[in-house]
């Protein structure tokens, strides 16, 4: 397998200052991800993914350590785990109309401020990428911990009202939230962020989405865990900012 030979960037979007790193030429052999993912079963994955997922390919997290590991500690001020939460192949499937609630707005994965997502793009730059959202009504960009309560009271109401929307993937046009900003696909581009972060998956035009790993929105999605963490995260960037 070659070496890799990755681009990377930083980016910072709105008032809280989300930190998002862009990894262009990620992995040095994309195209085997997409041979093995044709060999393995994806199955219905929970009531928030709306896809299909698979088993991550062996040795996944060894390169994210080995390309990514001084670059993380700098701008998430923590080292990363030897081990990763999550790998997978995911494959975004659902039509509009299927969508659950939940799957109508952006998410967070978790208000740990220690853990970070990543998605990988393996898929054409069509598909759309990764967009970051403020909450209207709190003015959260992040759900900490010390959110998280207030967050999901007003959230609850607002999920009520949203039964009467037009079923849509979210997107700048989405109710009770603003969109702060955007990451285009690019094949073999890896995008890490914290995983508190308000954010959702780009779906322009949901009638191109396939089960098929070749022509369809085939990403590696996964966590990862920050060790000797800096705790003054959530002070400075997402405690009671509004």
């Amino acid at each position: 397998m070659p070496l890799p030979n990755p681009s990377i960037a930083s980016l910072k979007f709105g008032n809280e200052d989300i930190n998002v790193l862009v990894v262009d030429d990620f992995h040095p052999a994309p195209e085997t991800i997409i041979e093995y993912a044709e060999d393995e079963l994806f199955i219905e994955s929970g009531p928030t993914y709306p896809g299909i997922r698979g088993p991550g390919p062996d040795g996944y997290h060894q390169i994210i350590q080995s390309v990514l590991a001084a670059t993380v500690d700098k701008m998430f001020q923590g080292a990363l785990s030897a081990r990763a939460e999550l790998s997978a192949l995911s494959l975004v499937t659902k039509s509009p109309d299927s969508l659950s609630p939940l799957q109508k707005i952006p998410h967070f994965d978790g208000p740990q401020k220690e853990r970070l997502a990543f998605v990988h793009y393996l898929c054409s730059e069509t598909y759309g990428g990764t967009s970051f959202y403020r909450h209207r009504a709190t003015g959260y960009e992040a759900v900490t911990q010390a959110r998280l309560n207030s967050y999901e009271s007003v959230i609850a109401e607002e999920l009520m009202e949203l039964k009467n929307h037009q079923a849509a993937y979210p997107s700048q046009h989405t109710p009770f939230f603003e969109k702060i900003g955007s990451v285009e696909c690019r094949y073999n581009r890896l995008v890490m962020y914290r995983g508190c972060a308000l954010h959702s998956g780009d779906v322009p035009d949901p009638s191109q989405l396939s089960e098929n790993v070749r022509t369809g929105r085939l990403t590696v999605t996964g966590f990862l865990k920050l060790l000797d963490h800096n705790d003054t995260y959530e002070t400075d960037l997402c405690s009671e900012k509004k």
